[in-house]
């Protein structure tokens, strides 16, 4: 039997150029993950905002104003999710970088592979809602002719 060596990552030498490269990409992962606690923290506001137009507009029409709030929570709960993940992938990545650390190295991969599992999955759900509704609309549209 013929016996393959089996080569493991845990065992990569990192050179002063990967250790560059992990250090500027740990940098722009925290920079991506404070901008989306941004835009989170501005959905709030807008949220807020637009639920004062209404309940000015409508004279408190609580079922618009109540379809804002649960797809605010949705969309923030989601944007929440996804940055945590993100800011921690920066903070091990980071660490990984400036001492060398093999685990934290493990830790943010791990962390980015976990974010970009939910990014794509929540692109598909997107997608196929998005298809459905397309769909819908077709059959609506060829059941009036």
């Amino acid at each position: 039997m013929e016996q393959t060596e089996h080569k493991s990552i845990f065992n990569l030498q990192v050179t002063p150029e990967t250790s560059t490269a992990i250090s500027g990409l740990s940098q722009w992962v925290t920079i991506n993950a404070i901008l989306g606690f941004a835009t989170a923290g501005f959905t709030v506001i807008s949220t807020y905002i637009n639920i004062s137009r209404i309940s000015g507009a409508y004279r408190g029409n609580g079922e618009q104003a109540g379809s804002l709030i649960f797809g605010a929570i949705i969309t923030i709960s989601i944007s929440l999710v996804l940055n945590i993940t993100l800011f921690a992938a920066g903070k091990f990545l980071k660490s990984a970088a400036e001492n060398a650390d093999q685990t934290a190295f493990g830790a943010g991969v791990g962390k980015l592979a976990a974010y970009f599992k939910i990014f794509g999955i929540l692109i598909i759900i997107v997608c196929s809602l998005c298809l459905i509704a397309f769909l819908g609309v077709l059959a609506m549209g060829a059941g009036r002719y």
